[in-house]
């Protein structure tokens, strides 16, 4: 029998194809800085798991060499909402997603714990028709790590009871200090954690239905 109880998941390239749309939205609200765009869209991309609004002063600090003030962050936010939002909605499942949640929903406590803002990612999770699946969804600006112990602390869950499913170093990083066990999303060709103690590792969510059928989760 399982000891898992709880399982989190990262949303965007867990849950749904989305990462390639959200490297495009990145592009499309950096087009004035040609120059920065595909260093821009690579630390996205190298940066799955972190929060918006953080991702906007690395970029620039790292890329533009200035800093960005509140209304700066604001506007960004939703011009990349504006481009993005639809599109995520009406994205494909990574490949078994969809059947795992259907399948599971009464063997584990599921939860969503995603970089995008908090009310961007219930109104997305809802308008996808997935809310009745999860106990609870929550988004940035809280970092992954405070999120992840809070689900802890609130459903009474042991770590080693709950595992989480990210496909970034930042999903790594957010349950690195906590005891959750960790799963990560690979594609193919690219590895994150090709460098990190990660033990369980997925190529979508299929993987996830082979590790619960040889009791490993």
């Amino acid at each position: 029998m399982s000891k898992i109880k709880a399982i989190i998941f990262d949303f965007d390239g867990v849950i749904v194809e989305s990462m390639g749309i959200k490297a495009d939205g990145f592009a499309h609200i950096f087009r004035d800085r040609p120059d920065k765009v595909a260093q821009i869209v690579e630390y996205h991309l190298a940066h799955g798991g972190m929060g918006r609004m953080e991702k906007f002063e690395n970029i620039y600090r790292l890329f533009l060499n200035k800093k960005i003030n509140e209304k700066e962050k604001l506007s960004l936010s939703k011009d990349l909402t504006d481009y993005v939002y639809k599109k995520v909605v009406e994205c494909p499942f990574v490949t078994g997603a969809k059947e795992f949640l259907q399948k599971h929903k009464d063997e584990y406590k599921f939860f969503i714990v995603s970089g995008t803002p908090d009310g961007e990612i219930k109104s997305i999770v809802n308008d996808r028709g997935l809310s009745p699946y999860f106990i609870e969804v929550l988004g940035s600006p809280d970092k992954k790590s405070v999120l992840n112990r809070r689900i802890l602390q609130n459903y009474s869950l042991k770590p080693d009871e709950t595992a989480f499913v990210g496909d970034s170093i930042d999903d790594y990083e957010g349950i690195k200090d906590t005891g959750i066990i960790f799963i990560g999303r690979i594609t193919r060709g690219s590895d994150p954690f090709n460098t990190l103690p990660v033990k369980l590792k997925i190529n979508d969510l299929v993987g996830m239905e082979r590790l619960a059928a040889d009791g490993k989760i």
